[in-house]
């Protein structure tokens, strides 16, 4: 029986520190499936993180919470994202998808996970010995595999364009910044528009629009509309200073930033590069970097508070009748997705 054992033990050293790429059944449990809500709310309490319900303007607290932290989530396929801190401190990241409670890594020296649309991938950077390192994660193969090393991405500046791409801002080696889209799958990298100086905001609006806020060095900063069907771009204006956030619903993009010579607030800004200042006092503070979102009328969810942090509410500005309403009943720590 001994002997045994200690053969199972050594099979099961190997499993873990083995391959480095690629992730073994133990590494995967059982779990409860998880159904996530369209438009989903995070809220924090008590060393809590409960998911709670946007429907109509309103907001429900579901059953679902969560001791560890939550990284990102996707609605397809119901995947959450977490992080966890271990009793010796540790850092910890695992998933679960549907029924599957997924291990992906222990380290303290990962960053900026994302999961893809589907779910079914996870990219993130990783330090190593002052370099970084960037990984896609298979959540169905359980196995990593490490990007192309002629790929330098600008600290976060990645996003999943659709289940099989990445686009990114960066440098490739011919070493001029620009804008990629880097194909997984087919391992093709394609450069879309080169960058004179450097981006301090880069994200996807829509499924086919990047806005990214440009700095020409001499800090003259530009706002840029890409649309990635159509492979256009265009300025919107030179009067925004910041973007922590950004949305497009309709033809508008909505950020959450500083304008010159204007407070951070929530800004509407037309493709004419029109701009309009929605929120002022109410609330009298925005929760900075954190998410706006749009429902499927428009309306603008977003966090903020009066005067204590820790005290937040969830408001929705409606875009029709022009008017924010808080819409949380509890004052805590709100997330948005």
């Amino acid at each position: 029986m001994k002997k045994v054992s200690a053969i199972l033990l050594i099979i099961l050293c190997f499993f873990f520190f083995g391959c480095n790429d690629s992730k073994k059944s133990k590494d995967v449990e059982k779990t409860e499936e998880i159904v996530l809500p369209e438009i989903t709310i995070l809220g924090l309490e008590n060393n809590l993180t409960r998911i709670y319900e946007y429907n109509s303007q309103n907001l429900t607290p579901t059953k679902i919470s969560f001791q560890d932290e939550i990284i990102d989530f996707t609605k397809q396929n119901n995947t959450i994202l977490f992080k966890q801190i271990t009793k010796d401190k540790n850092i910890q990241y695992y998933l679960i998808s549907k029924n599957k409670k997924v291990f992906i890594k222990n380290s303290n020296t990962i960053n900026a996970l994302k999961l893809s649309k589907d779910g079914k991938k996870v990219i993130y950077n990783e330090e190593n010995n002052d370099n970084i390192q960037y990984y896609i994660f298979d959540i169905l193969q359980e196995s990593k595999n490490e990007l192309r090393k002629d790929i330098i991405i600008s600290g976060d500046m990645y996003q999943w364009l659709d289940d099989e791409k990445i686009i990114f801002y960066g440098v490739d080696n011919s070493q001029a910044s620009g804008i990629f889209i880097y194909d997984i799958i087919n391992d093709k990298l394609i450069r879309l528009y080169t960058v004179q100086g450097y981006l301090e905001f880069f994200s996807l609006v829509s499924d086919n629009k990047l806005l990214v806020l440009k700095n020409d060095l001499n800090n003259n900063k530009q706002l840029i509309l890409y649309d990635l069907e159509n492979n256009s771009k265009k300025e919107l204006t030179n009067r925004v200073e910041r973007v922590d956030s950004a949305v497009s619903f309709g033809g508008t993009i909505y950020i959450e930033g500083n304008v010159k010579n204007n407070k951070y607030s929530i800004y509407e800004i037309t493709e004419a590069g029109k701009i309009n200042r929605l929120i002022y006092d109410f609330p009298k503070i925005l929760s900075e970097k954190q998410k706006i979102v749009c429902d499927k009328d428009g309306n603008l969810i977003f966090i903020g508070y009066q005067e204590d942090y820790q005290k937040q509410e969830v408001y929705v500005y409606n875009v029709k009748e022009r008017y924010v309403k808080v819409i949380s009943s509890r004052q805590i720590e709100y997330r948005v997705h």
